[in-house]
C-alpha cells in the first residue's frame, strides 16, 4: 500500500515538473531529490512483499521438474545464497545508514532534501526481505513449499494472469 501512494507520488511530482519546465521553463526545485528518493523507498518497501507473494523473477523451468529430494536440495541452496545476499546487503545498508543518521546527510543543491531517513527504510526493507527468505527457507526445509509457482500466460489461475505477464 505504502510503496503504490510512493508510485502516485512521483507520478504527480513528476507531472507537476513537466509543467513547469513547460510553463516557466525551469524545472521544480527539489524534484530531482523527491523523485529520486521516493523511487527507493518504495522499491525497498515493495520487495518482501513480492517474496511472500511469489511474484519476484523465478527461473523454476528445471527445479520443477526434478526429482523430488534434488528438486528441495536445489531450493534449499538457492534459499541459503538468498539469505546470506540479503543478510550481506542489510548488514552493508545498516552501516551507510547510520553513518548518513550521525551525520544528518542531505542531497547537495537548491534544495537541501534528507536522505538518510531512506537509507533507514532501505535498512527496514532489506530486514523484512532476509525475513522472508528465512520463512521461504523454513517452508522448504520442512516440505510445506513443494514447487515453486509456474507462470503460464494461457491459464486464468496462473501467477501471469494475475500480475498482469503475458
Amino acid at each position: 500500500m505504502l510503496s503504490a501512494l510512493g508510485i502516485v507520488v512521483i507520478m504527480v511530482v513528476i507531472v507537476a515538473d513537466v509543467i513547469s519546465r513547460t510553463t516557466t521553463g525551469g524545472s521544480l526545485v527539489g524534484a530531482f531529490p523527491l523523485v529520486e528518493e521516493t523511487v527507493t523507498v518504495t522499491v525497498f518497501l515493495a520487495i518482501a512483499y513480492g517474496e511472500r507473494t511469489k511474484t519476484h523473477v523465478r527461473i523454476s523451468l528445471l527445479t520443477n521438474r526434478l526429482p523430488g529430494p534434488v528438486a528441495m536440495g536445489a531450493r534449499l541452496i538457492a534459499h541459503a545464497v538468498a539469505l546470506l545476499i540479503t543478510a550481506w546487503i542489510f548488514k552493508a545498508c545498516l552501516g551507510s545508514a547510520m553513518d548518513s543518521f550521525e551525520i544528518r546527510e542531505f542531497h547537495e543543491g537548491p534544495a537541501a532534501f534528507p536522505i538518510w531517513p531512506t537509507k533507514m527504510v532501505v535498512v527496514f526493507g532489506a530486514g523484512l526481505l532476509f525475513l522472508e527468505f528465512l520463512a521461504s527457507t523454513i517452508k522448504v526445509m520442512f516440505g510445506v513449499e513443494q514447487k515453486d509457482p509456474e507462470i503460464v500466460a494461457d491459464d486464468p489461475t496462473s501467477i501471469a494472469s494475475t500480475a498482469g505477464v503475458a
